[in-house]
């Protein structure tokens, strides 16, 4: 209404960085202030003072003294990096976690200060440091980007110099796990174990050690059909997400309990049918992968939990659903009243056999197809007492389920709309808005699959120890499912001994792997082959949540409804 002013935001605690200082892709989204809490908008807010206008009217009053001062300061501002001359980063702390972490790189000039990035590896192996050089003649920071030319060599246009990558770990990431490979995951190759315990990633993708280039350059990164995972050590400490706070919380919660006494059933030797009445209704709605749970193999016709039964007529009553991942059958739900419940079925049961088909590894759907056979339908049931290896996985982490894990009062329904906030939506579009829980205890995984949707997803790590693989290809999975059909599940467990082919394929220079701890936070694309191993010595919890690439959107890969979507915003972003 022709009214408007300027407020004023302090050097020392404006996260967004000019763009020809930076050489960070320019941002037109919202970026926080990490100390005051507050908002500044525009692609040439600079790092010195930014100057918040409500009209094309405040462009005209750079005469006046306020605008000569900012002129100035913009002059002699520098990007707001921690000017320290030792080789070790503070520790994070809420003064300074949105402060890119620093070390003393040996040149042939002599010493150089370099704040840190991120540490790029492309599918080609080459290696690239993102990150700023600190310009001792003017007192300037300037962007660098430089080529790995040998183990510690790192080479630019205008400068080189030696750093190690144990140097950048100890700066960037001093409160990483201590704990060796080898004992998280002892059943995996040792070149594996060797990788990981020098740096949080093997293979290819992004290790990002500064929040303002995860803000920045996160979502293209990820967006791009090539490359690896963008991976983020501590991203939900140093971003001050709400996950942070569920991290502590679920810690102090948890406190060495394993998934079945967490979800209220701490007695061993209970059947799954048993678990699940004694859970709250959030958590027993979800899926359970039974494979390490439960026997593997069909039990005798004398064993003491197996039951065989004959439904006469149809509709049978009863709903399966994947003993595993997606193979095998346990019933979860049975009418009142049906053949099913006439029969003695409960849910929790394990279907072993239909008729003279052994189902255990059968896929989920073929296991339908033969329960809709002609009756009389005979089915083997197996009543197993669960073993100490349970996974919950794809449930919704609605405050219920959460609590389970974290304790009362604990939610995770800002998580999701304050990430959004940060990375904006220029990239990346994110409709999810409540993320999806998994947990299971330590020796669990998942099987190496393709996602549905080809979304980017986005990990939060909780509790315990999570390695995550992605890779462009793997021999047990394909788009058209065939490969699934000829190999079956094939789980990377921890503790099991690997198959050689398996073995091999983690050990391929374009499989990435990395190590998650609490706090950590992951980027990959789901459209690629990808796995999660829970790490030994106790319970995994992490959140989930996928987003739309706004290129596959605006070329109609999920539909004409976000294709106008995506075409509308890319318009106004023009």
């Amino acid at each position: 209404g022709g009214a408007w002013s300027y407020q004023l935001i302090p050097a020392e605690c404006c996260m967004r960085r000019h763009e020809r200082l930076i050489g960070y892709l320019p941002c037109a989204d919202r970026v926080p202030c990490g100390r005051h809490k507050r908002w500044s908008t525009g692609a040439t807010l600079c790092a010195e003072l930014a100057v918040v206008a409500g009209t094309v009217a405040a462009k005209r009053r750079r005469g006046t003294r306020l605008a000569r001062q900012q002129r100035r300061a913009q002059r002699n501002s520098v990007p707001r990096l921690a000017h320290r001359e030792s080789a070790t980063a503070t520790q994070p702390s809420a003064a300074n976690d949105w402060v890119a972490p620093q070390v003393v790189a040996h040149g042939a000039a002599g010493d150089v200060n370099v704040a840190l990035g991120a540490i790029e590896q492309l599918d080609d192996g080459k290696e690239f440091l993102h990150g700023f050089r600190l310009n001792k003649i003017n007192a300037r920071w300037e962007p660098v980007l430089l080529l790995r030319t040998g183990p510690e060599t790192w080479e630019g246009d205008v400068m080189s110099f030696d750093l190690s990558l144990d140097a950048m770990a100890a700066a960037a990431f001093p409160q990483r796990m201590k704990t060796s490979m080898s004992e998280l995951a002892p059943a995996w190759p040792s070149s594996v174990h060797d990788a990981l315990d020098r740096w949080p990633l093997k293979g290819p993708g992004t290790v990002v050690m500064d929040p303002q280039f995860f803000m920045q350059r996160a979502a293209p990164m990820a967006a791009r059909p090539a490359g690896g995972p963008v991976f983020f050590p501590g991203g939900a400490r140093h971003l001050r997400l709400p996950s942070a706070k569920l991290v502590q919380a679920t810690g102090e919660h948890i406190s060495g309990r394993n998934l079945r006494g967490l979800l209220g059933y701490s007695a061993p030797g209970q059947e799954f049918g048993e678990l699940l009445a004694q859970m709250p209704d959030s958590i027993a709605c979800g899926h359970f992968d039974l494979a390490r749970a439960t026997s593997n193999s069909s039990a005798g016709p004398d064993s003491e939990f197996v039951l065989e039964v004959a439904l006469n007529k149809q509709p049978l009553g009863l709903q399966c659903e994947p003993r595993t991942w997606t193979c095998g059958a346990v019933i979860r739900t049975v009418l009142p009243g049906s053949e099913a419940e006439r029969a003695g079925c409960r849910v929790g049961d394990v279907v072993r056999r239909v008729g003279d088909l052994d189902v255990s590894t059968a896929p989920l759907e073929d296991v339908d197809k033969f329960l809709q056979m002609a009756p009389p339908v005979r089915l083997v049931l197996e009543r197993p007492k669960l073993l100490d290896h349970l996974y919950l996985r794809e449930t919704l982490a609605s405050d219920e389920a959460v609590q389970v894990f974290a304790g009362a009062g604990q939610s995770a329904k800002e998580l999701v709309p304050e990430l959004a906030q940060r990375i904006g939506s220029r990239h990346l579009f994110i409709s999810e808005r409540t993320p999806m829980l998994f947990a299971g205890d330590g020796g669990t995984a998942s099987h190496v699959h393709i996602d549905n949707k080809p979304l980017i997803q986005f990990c939060h790590v909780i509790h315990g120890i999570k390695l995550f693989g992605v890779a462009p290809s793997a021999p047990w999975v394909s788009q058209d499912a065939a490969a699934e059909k000829a190999y079956g599940e094939v789980c990377l467990h921890v503790d099991i001994p690997l198959a050689e082919d398996a073995r091999e394929w983690l050990e391929r220079p374009d499989t990435s792997v990395c190590a998650m701890q609490p706090a950590d936070l992951l980027l990959f694309p789901g459209r690629k082959p990808h796995f999660g191993a829970n790490g030994l010595g106790g319970v995994s919890v992490a959140l989930f949540h996928g987003a739309r690439n706004m290129a596959d959107m605006a070329n109609g890969v999920f539909g004409p409804a976000f294709q106008e979507l995506a075409l509308r915003q890319l318009r106004a972003g023009a």
